[in-house]
């Protein structure tokens, strides 16, 4: 059975998002839509990777390139678009016994390896499983591996469950919060924009940027609202407090990007409309993107009592020298700031 890669055209877009809807590893900003639009604001150039065996497609894998003066960059997700975790899609691998999701797994991996590394030849390459929780293949490629986390919340339990599942200083700050005149509803593309300019404002605070541009979640919002995405506003009277912007895809709900700290029982509160709405509205899932691996971020989070999911980071360099500089401009912020202006 001959296993072959293919680079997706946008003949293939309808192919690409079947693709994605089958897998348990796809998420909105897999498909396609979305992926020219994270490939226009990374400054990136998109090779949309498909791998068939047999003319069926099996996965794919969008990477990223970058070239900054000496050196490629490949990525999976891009940096500065609000992505911590993007990674492969495996079709229909849920459904599947453990030996043939190992051998799947197994081809996927090599056939996209040989053609990242005899075709696109990066010297540095970053990929972050969005749920993928097998990370061998990857170790045993000679990529440097490292856990990632993630928290999720079932909603196949009653509300009052869920609700009492939520540490009790925690609901007594939901009920204080409602007691002190804050209500949340459904915002609009403005609203979005307000929580951006309130994240900007909460990170200068902390002598932090916000490198995603604005022009970028606009540009999401227009392709994903209503169906994929919901604008979330907490409010004491007229005046805006804080919010959340979520995306949702099959049957889970994710939080996305906010919840800027003004108010800390404003933060609970919308936390737990977030996360009611998506039990409302049929959502077997919400995930909190980004927040379990932080340790400054975490605890806002765990005091709900979600699950941790455990997946990987893999990274890999073409040669020692280029492991030498990647980790240099890891650990320089002000050479990382200055590439990233280049």
């Amino acid at each position: 059975m001959a296993v072959e890669l293919k680079i997706a055209g946008e003949d293939d877009a309808v192919l690409w998002d079947k693709i994605v809807e089958s897998s348990p590893h796809g998420t909105i900003f897999h498909t396609w839509k979305c992926l020219k639009i994270i490939e226009k604001y990374s400054k990136t150039k998109l090779y949309p990777v498909m791998v068939l065996k047999d003319i069926l497609p099996i996965g794919c894998i969008p990477l990223f390139l970058q070239k900054k003066i000496w050196m490629k960059l490949l990525f999976c997700p891009p940096p500065y678009i609000a992505l911590p975790r993007l990674g492969p899609v495996l079709v229909n691998y849920d459904k599947l016994k453990q030996s043939k999701r190992e051998s799947m797994l197994m081809e996927f991996q090599k056939k996209v390896d040989e053609f990242i590394f005899s075709e696109i030849k990066p010297d540095y390459l970053t990929l972050n499983s969005a749920s993928i929780e097998d990370a061998r293949c990857y170790i045993w490629s000679g990529y440097y591996v490292e856990p990632t986390y993630n928290y999720i919340f079932r909603l196949d339990n009653e509300l009052d469950i869920i609700w009492s599942n939520i540490k009790k200083n925690t609901r007594q700050d939901i009920q204080r919060a409602q007691k002190r005149g804050f209500s949340v509803r459904e915002g609009n593309k403005e609203d979005m924009v307000r929580i951006y300019e309130s994240m900007v404002k909460r990170y200068a605070e902390q002598n932090r940027k916000v490198n995603v541009p604005k022009e970028y979640l606009v540009e999401m919002y227009e392709a994903l609202y209503p169906s994929n995405l919901r604008i979330f506003v907490v409010e004491q009277g007229n005046n805006f407090i804080t919010g959340s912007i979520d995306v949702y895809f099959k049957d889970k709900g994710m939080s996305w990007i906010g919840h800027a700290k003004a108010d800390s029982h404003a933060t609970d509160l919308v936390y737990w409309e977030c996360l009611k709405w998506a039990y409302d509205n049929g959502y077997k899932y919400y995930a909190v993107m980004g927040a379990a691996g932080v340790e400054r971020l975490y605890k806002a989070s765990s005091k709900f009592n979600p699950d941790l999911v455990v997946s990987f980071s893999a990274r890999k360099y073409s040669s020692s020298v280029s492991k030498l500089l990647s980790d240099f401009i890891e650990k320089s912020a002000h050479v990382r700031n200055w590439l990233n202006k280049i």
